[in-house]
């Protein structure tokens, strides 16, 4: 007895199965490189920045740096 699903008509080809698979492979690489490095990288501050006074800030406060 034969498959009606195997028919080369209906069937899904093999070279968008064998691109499925590469692509699915890639995404889950994708995913776990940057879940065990931490992120996808960019400005990650946990609080806030200090303030470093600027050549403006400077002249602002009469020439003394707080």
């Amino acid at each position: 007895m034969t498959n009606p699903a195997a028919n080369d008509d209906e069937a899904t080809p093999r070279w968008v199965k064998v691109s499925g698979a590469i692509a699915l492979v890639a995404l889950v690489l994708f995913v776990i490189v940057h879940v065990v490095a931490g992120g996808l990288g960019g400005p990650h501050f946990e609080g806030h920045l200090p303030q470093v006074p600027t050549t403006s800030d400077a002249g602002a406060a009469g020439g003394a740096v707080r």
